[in-house]
């Protein structure tokens, strides 16, 4: 087992208190803090302690996958550590986004390495070959916006609005084109047309989200769209939203996002679980770059997004499943009221692991007798070679671990 200092990614949209709260350093951090990368991602891998002096996770898996994965691992991921743990702290909405399938991001990659595209160009779509499917887990009550509404629910809301400049959206909503080319619609509009729209949407929405006379669930979606245009002024993601399903997970609750659904996060703190990629085709609502007809073209309108279904495995132990290939997801209470034993067994042997602690101090101890200690915040790896992983102590940990 290794200890690991997990990557901070200082994205505009994250906070200045979380991440850093959560790893004990001074707050308020110096800029904003939106996610803490843990894992073996070529961008940004953790870092950590070999014989051979400070190194990447990414270097020693490269090294030799089959000794750190496993045989099985190493040959269907192609040597690759196939999932990647982060710290979502989500203090604004993120962009709306798609992310693509295993053979869209290996027709993707391959396109702009023939167009010479480098990879740190902010054009590029494709920073790698992989799918990003993920699930994310609220620690936080955690609000998204996840997939499609249904077409006539769309329209219900769009019409709603009364903004007259709008009808092209309620028929493609109400005809054949439905939610797609709802979409198509208003990410081409008229640039000119788009100032007096968005100012007209999102007075409308103001008043809606104080309206007794609609319901709960409406207004909490126009009270998110109020934040989204103040947060992204002049973007047309504000009337986008409106077309997106509006979740709020409680603590402990989460979902799960297949390639080709088109969601947005918008406030909150989660555990993310995700297939190792850091491919984002993006629509708006961002300061970087925003390729709309890439993400039309890879948009799967049929997504429903479904809740993370939660199975208790064994006392304080919980799966949450997600029929993604790359990744499952794990949670442990060590040693509360409602933990069962002192000691928990870990699942998983013969596959890697990653494992970061969220409350408490636990002791990870394989069958061999090797030991890592685990405050909040702390973060450590274990190989395939680990058998018999036993946490001890009082803590909550999550880990993330290859999928059946």
């Amino acid at each position: 087992m290794d200890r690991l200092e997990a990557v901070v990614q200082p994205y505009d949209w994250g906070s200045r208190y979380v991440i850093a709260t959560l790893q004990g350093r001074p707050t308020p951090s110096p800029g904003p803090e939106a996610e803490l990368w843990i894992g073996a991602h070529p961008a940004a891998p953790a870092l950590l302690e070999r014989e051979q002096g400070l190194t990447t996770l990414h270097k020693v898996i490269s090294t030799d996958p089959e000794g750190e994965l496993g045989a099985g691992c190493a040959s269907r991921f192609d040597g690759r550590l196939p999932f990647l743990l982060k710290v979502l702290a989500v203090e604004k909405a993120l962009s709306i986004q798609v992310h693509p399938d295993r053979t869209q991001a290996q027709e993707g990659w391959a396109r702009e390495d023939a167009a010479s595209i480098p990879l740190r160009d902010p054009a590029r779509n494709y920073k790698d070959d992989w799918p990003k499917p993920e699930a994310v887990l609220a620690l936080t009550e955690f609000e998204a916006l996840a997939g499609f509404r249904s077409a006539e629910d769309a329209a219900r809301v769009v019409e709603h609005l009364q903004v007259p400049a709008l009808a092209p959206v309620v028929e493609a909503l109400r005809g054949g084109g439905a939610q797609a080319q709802a979409l198509t619609t208003l990410l081409h509009w008229p640039m000119r047309e788009r100032d007096q729209l968005l100012a007209d949407v999102e007075w409308r929405c103001g008043e809606l989200a104080d309206d007794p006379a609609v319901v709960d669930e409406d207004r909490a979606a126009f009270r998110a769209a109020v934040r989204i245009a103040r947060q992204h002024p002049g973007d047309i993601g504000l009337v986008a939203s409106l077309l997106l399903q509006h979740v709020v997970l409680q603590p402990g609750e989460g979902l799960f996002m297949p390639a080709g659904g088109l969601h947005c996060y918008l406030q909150g703190t989660g555990v993310e679980l995700l297939a190792n990629s850091d491919n984002v085709v993006r629509a708006g609502l961002t300061s970087k770059h925003v390729d709309v007809d890439e993400l039309l073209r890879l948009l799967d309108p049929s997504v429903i997004v479904p809740t993370l279904r939660a199975v208790e495995v064994a006392p304080g132990i919980t799966h949450f499943e997600t029929p993604a290939p790359e990744f499952d997801l794990l949670r442990c209470v060590v040693g509360g009221s409602d933990a069962g034993p002192g000691a928990q067994h870990l699942p998983g042997d013969g596959a890697p692991r990653l494992l970061l602690c969220l409350e408490g101090e636990v002791t990870v101890t394989d069958g061999g007798g090797d030991q890592v200690v685990l405050g909040r915040g702390d973060t450590c790896y274990s190989p395939a070679t680990d058998s018999g992983l036993v946490l001890t102590g009082r803590g909550d940990v999550v880990i993330g671990t290859t999928g059946r």
